[in-house]
């Protein structure tokens, strides 16, 4: 009996110092894992520093505003200075110009004026009673036209031409056209018709005056 008590307690102290044993190998893993986790922690070794911050040379700058386009730069305009201004009533004749343009361009303007015909026509009025008024129309007469031609002197060839066989004149009675030269030369002008006054204006750039 008392010898099963002795084995039973040499059992008993054997278990207790292998489970104390085990402890003390799980406590030594804790420990060691805590000393990893803490060894991640420490501060690394400085690298060199091979790229060293600077001052920006273009200092940056917020924009305000929209931008805007460059405004293109106009071409100036030459100074015109008329050098022709008249008026004739043609009747089957001419009036002949000429003038040599070193400097264009050379602008001809023309107002015509063709003789008017008027007549008296009666028409029921468009208001009150309704009762027949006389109204005063014009048309411009049949036989008035003119041609104008414009000549190269040192060709003699006609350079541009225009021809009024019918008038569709303004409030005024009048008709209002032009005719504008962009090269040099020396020209030849020529008004020709019947039945029509003509105001007749040319005009050039003043630097063909100071060159003459």
């Amino acid at each position: 009996m008392t010898r099963n008590i002795v084995t039973l307690a040499i059992v008993i102290l054997t278990v207790a110092a292998l489970t104390c044993a085990g402890c003390t190998e799980i406590e030594a893993g804790g420990t060691e894992g805590s000393a990893g986790q803490g060894g991640a922690g420490t501060t690394p070794t400085a690298t060199p520093q091979w790229v060293e911050q600077a001052t920006p040379i273009k200092p940056a700058s917020v924009p305000t505003g929209n931008p805007t386009a460059a405004t293109p730069t106009a071409e100036p305009t030459p100074a015109y200075t008329e050098v022709y201004h008249e008026t004739h009533y043609l009747l089957y004749d001419s009036v002949p110009l000429e003038f040599d343009l070193v400097k264009p361009p050379m602008v001809i303007e023309y107002v015509i004026r063709p003789d008017m015909i008027e007549y008296k026509q009666e028409v029921y009025s468009s208001y009150g009673d309704k009762d027949k008024i006389t109204v005063t129309k014009s048309y411009a007469n049949q036989n008035a036209e003119l041609l104008v031609e414009i000549y190269d002197l040192d060709t003699m060839e006609v350079i541009e031409s225009e021809e009024y066989l019918t008038f569709p004149v303004n409030d005024d009675g009048e008709l209002e056209d032009d005719i504008t030269l962009y090269y040099p030369g020396n020209y030849h002008v020529e008004f020709t018709g019947g039945f029509v006054e003509v105001d007749i204006i040319i005009s050039v750039p003043q630097a063909n005056l100071d060159t003459a």
